[in-house]
């Protein structure tokens, strides 16, 4: 049996930053035990975010000494509230064994049952700017990579994974910074066999900072667990675009590697991870210039996703606008279309100038006869 993780979020009202994040911590549950923590908050630039950055740091330590969790500070401005909280939590259970580590600046955690073995890996806990995007996402690789090799797991157990990159449809040297990761994440994953398919992922630019890699990996021994690649037949899968919508020439390497969703299924529970989604159908981009329809076209690929006949229950769904100003809009047709959800909106540049609005979800659902 896999162990049972579950995500909530939490908004604090603006005010000091260390307030606020001693606000969210103080809201989880004492009998829980922290998987990995995510806040999204709003630093003027990279030296406020350095500083913040630090608080948090400090905050964790000070609370937490021998089991600060993987977190992550992400430069992506919230559109309810001055700071978000996305906290997955889990329970202890009987031959579980757990461990909050540290390696090369980057903290993870690992979980091991008597028929699975899971990893989840933080950000940097440091600012580096120097050096262009396919440097940096290089460097964040290698020491991923190196924990890999530390846990003996193969890096083909990954199966979701969120990429925050800087400027993401900007330029270095003529070639676009979200064009530099895909390629450095090529490298990475070219070594390892993917033939079960690639992880769910999201790609998304930051206000803040290069490249923040954050992920979550399964490797497991029993049969009764089943981890599945899910495509959708409205959209070309990511790894498959041609170089007419690549902002680059090598098509092999430099096309986002990812799945669409993927399915994690043991006797008890079914969980759906939702990549991040926007209004392509095909590979083509939908109705430029237009929130409310890119929004509604969304939420149709989303549903696309969803086997039939299932009723999720959506525990995470993460709204990213590109402008601000489109929030209203866009709130008033996903709470037409999905009045039962209440997402987290930040403001995020998306990989493509002409998309406006992209989602991304984490949803559940018991399987039937089991308790």
């Amino acid at each position: 049996m896999l162990t049972r993780k579950f995500r909530e979020t939490y908004i604090a009202q603006s005010d000091d930053f260390g307030t606020m994040c001693k606000t969210l911590l103080s809201r989880i549950p004492e009998s829980k035990l922290v998987a990995s923590l995510v806040f999204y908050g709003n630093p003027l630039d990279d030296n406020e975010y350095s500083h913040q950055l630090n608080i948090l740091n400090d905050i964790l330590c000070n609370s937490c000494p021998d089991s600060v969790p993987p977190f992550f500070y992400i430069a992506q401005k919230p559109l309810t509230g001055g700071l978000i909280l996305e906290v997955c939590l889990f329970e202890g259970m009987a031959g579980q064994v757990i461990c909050y580590k540290q390696y090369s600046g980057i903290r993870y955690l690992t979980i091991q049952t008597d028929n699975s073995r899971e990893l989840i890996i933080g950000g940097p806990c440091s600012v580096d700017l120097s050096g262009n995007t396919y440097q940096q996402a290089s460097s964040v690789f290698q020491k991923i990579g190196a924990i890999f090799s530390r846990e003996n797991m193969p890096v083909n157990s990954i199966i979701r994974q969120w990429n925050y990159i800087g400027d993401i449809t900007g330029y270095y040297g003529g070639i676009q910074n979200y064009h530099q990761f895909n390629l450095a994440r090529s490298h990475f994953y070219d070594p390892a066999n993917w033939e079960n398919g690639y992880p769910a992922a999201t790609g998304i630019g930051i206000t803040a900072g290069v490249v923040i890699v954050r992920l979550e990996a399964m490797e497991a021994s029993s049969p009764d667990i089943k981890n599945i690649a899910i495509n959708n037949n409205l959209q070309v899968p990511a790894h498959q675009y041609s170089t007419e919508v690549l902002a680059g020439h090598d098509q092999t390497s430099g096309a986002p590697k990812f799945e669409r969703a993927r399915l994690l299924e043991d006797e008890v529970t079914c969980t759906v991870f939702i990549s991040g989604t926007a209004a392509i159908r095909g590979e083509k981009s939908m109705a430029p210039d237009d929130a409310a329809e890119q929004t509604r076209i969304t939420m149709e690929n989303i549903f696309n996703l969803i086997p039939a006949g299932k009723a999720p229950v959506f525990e995470v769904f993460i709204i990213y606008l590109k402008c601000e100003q489109d929030f209203t809009l866009v709130k008033m047709v996903a709470e037409k279309i999905l009045p039962e959800v209440s997402p987290v909106y930040v403001v995020g540049k998306l990989c493509r100038d002409e998309l406006l609005v992209e989602m991304e979800g984490v949803y559940q659902w018991p399987i039937r006869n089991h308790s």
